[in-house]
């Protein structure tokens, strides 16, 4: 099962993000967006990635799911009895490796996810 969290002010991270790559009519975009979906359909069927190397922990509970060009954070919840595993989606943001230092993660958006985590355990 895969879920969206809300931050602070109560509105979705993700959906802006998701949005923007679905209504674009540039095709890289409309592509990523795909790719994303068919790494939320794989993780929502099988609970896991193939190849491993696509669902990375990153601290704390804190793990993200990488596409060739995004990167969508999220973190565990209890499960139910229909569902093999349950997650809940933070944030995104694309992967520029000439923004990062080797192509890794900015740290603002960690702790969004971070803070938007402990928001929800606190809610939940």
């Amino acid at each position: 099962m895969i879920e969206r969290s809300v931050s602070r002010d109560d509105t979705p991270q993700l959906d802006a993000y998701l949005e923007d790559l679905a209504n674009s009519r540039n095709r890289r975009k409309q592509s990523r967006f795909t790719d994303i979906l068919a790494r939320f359909e794989a993780l929502s069927i099988y609970g896991e990635l193939e190849p491993p190397r696509e669902i990375n922990d990153l601290r704390g509970s804190i793990r993200e799911i990488k596409t060739a060009e995004d990167r969508i954070l999220f973190f565990e919840v209890a499960a139910t009895t229909r569902h093999r595993r349950a997650v809940r989606l933070t944030n995104a943001c694309e992967k520029r490796v000439s923004k990062t230092s080797h192509g890794r993660l900015p740290r603002k958006h960690l702790e969004l996810a971070e803070a938007i985590e402990r928001i929800d355990r606190e809610h939940g």
